[in-house]
């Protein structure tokens, strides 16, 4: 069994409601509302409340997910082959594309070489210590793990990207959630609306996501905004 879980602060129905589509072959998907005021949240409590409503709902595999994501649509057939044959303590990376338009993405430099995201483990009675706690861009696998990560050939795709005025807005975020840098690593987000040196490719034939992203369907808004 494979549970899907993502949290929601005040994304456009439109975009959830085109996760759990992109979704809807998990067993369940669950859904955790983030308060919209205040600042960003601490993300290290946000995975641990999470931990807790998968557990309740007694999961296993679960498949951690952000609204402006979308898994390939071969995941499927994939996933639950990968967790069927899989070891209990194997943690689940998929591949990172970082869409430009919605039906093409960023492929040069370090675009084309991000770190694959870690998102598919098995809940199966970790301690807390056995998770990172960090308030911002806190990975929600066990750090215990390591040693059993593997790439799985299912390729997620970041839509965030898409519409420029979402990257102008997200660097501007992460400035005001982290101003010394301390999580983030850096005090210039320009980089994000850089475009030197672009290069988009296209996604391959049965390797694309479903539903299609609508250009003006997703306006960011930073925590607290």
């Amino acid at each position: 069994m494979i549970t899907a879980i993502y949290a929601r602060r005040d994304e456009p129905q439109e975009l959830v409601d085109g996760l759990r589509e992109n979704l809807a072959w998990a067993d369940q998907i669950i859904e955790v509302q983030v308060p919209r005021e205040g600042g960003w949240g601490h993300e290290g409590r946000l995975n641990a409340l999470k931990r807790d409503r998968l557990a309740a709902a007694g999961a296993t595999w679960t498949l951690w997910m952000d609204p402006d994501e979308r898994l390939e649509d071969r995941a499927a057939q994939v996933l639950p082959e990968f967790c069927a044959a899989a070891d209990t303590r194997a943690v689940g990376m998929f591949p990172l594309r970082e869409m430009w338009t919605p039906t093409r993405w960023r492929c040069d430099g370090e675009w084309g070489a991000k770190r694959p995201r870690k998102r598919l483990f098995h809940l199966h009675g970790q301690r807390v210590r056995d998770f990172a706690w960090r308030p911002i861009h806190c990975q929600p696998t066990p750090i215990t793990q390591r040693a059993h990560r593997t790439v799985v050939d299912v390729a997620m795709y970041h839509l965030k990207m898409i519409e420029p005025a979402n990257r102008t807005a997200r660097g501007q975020a992460y400035l005001n959630a982290d101003p010394e840098g301390r999580y983030l690593n850096s005090g210039d987000w320009s980089w994000l609306n850089d475009e030197a040196g672009l290069e988009l490719a296209d996604i391959e034939p049965g390797r694309g996501f479903s539903p299609p992203y609508r250009l003006g369907s997703y306006q960011f808004t930073a925590p607290g905004g």
